[in-house]
């Protein structure tokens, strides 16, 4: 509740200024703390919009920027693979708003689980990150991997000590923190 609104307030500013400098500072902030804010509760707080939906796609149009001008160095260019993700997005788009029930549901549900991925391959094309880059982002994984098995393991020995958010399926499989957003 508060404390996720607060901690995620505290943090905006700070946290701009480092992605704005340096934007593979978003793909790791993503890919590590996301899965720690993001449970599939059925809610979508402040975090859920500004770490998992709108942090990716901002910074994707903040690179294309930086390229366009010049200060990059990437030498991203589009591909038919692009072209195709593309087509592939509005097709989805199209046949979500024609033909299901609840269209604004499966919007949000396939921007969580298509566009945000999509964006972050482009994202990573896009920033084309240095050797140095990935090992930072590989310890990220090691370290995510720890704390997931921990936090699964807990939940099943220990499920007291963890946050209530994360013990969704206690019982029926060890998930960690991840979960789908809200």
């Amino acid at each position: 509740g508060h404390d996720r609104l607060s901690l995620v307030t505290a943090l905006a500013l700070p946290l701009s200024i480092v992605v704005l400098r340096y934007p593979w500072a978003a793909v790791v902030l993503w890919l590590g703390v996301t899965p720690f804010f993001v449970v599939g509760d059925g809610t979508a707080g402040p975090d859920t919009w500004v770490l998992h939906r709108m942090l990716i796609p901002a910074v994707l149009a903040l690179s294309v920027v930086y390229r366009m001008l010049g200060l990059s160095r990437s030498e991203f260019r589009l591909s038919i693979i692009d072209l195709a993700l593309a087509a592939f997005m509005l097709v989805m788009i199209a046949n979500i708003w024609l033909l299901v029930g609840n269209p604004m549901r499966m919007s949000v549900a396939f921007y969580d689980k298509m566009v945000i991925p999509i964006c972050l391959y482009w994202l990573i094309r896009v920033i084309d990150p240095h050797e140095q880059e990935i090992r930072i982002l590989l310890g990220v994984f090691v370290w995510l991997v720890f704390v997931q098995f921990t936090v699964a393991a807990l939940s099943w020995v220990a499920p007291s000590v963890l946050p209530a958010a994360w013990l969704g399926r206690v019982g029926e499989r060890a998930v960690g923190t991840v979960g789908g957003p809200g």
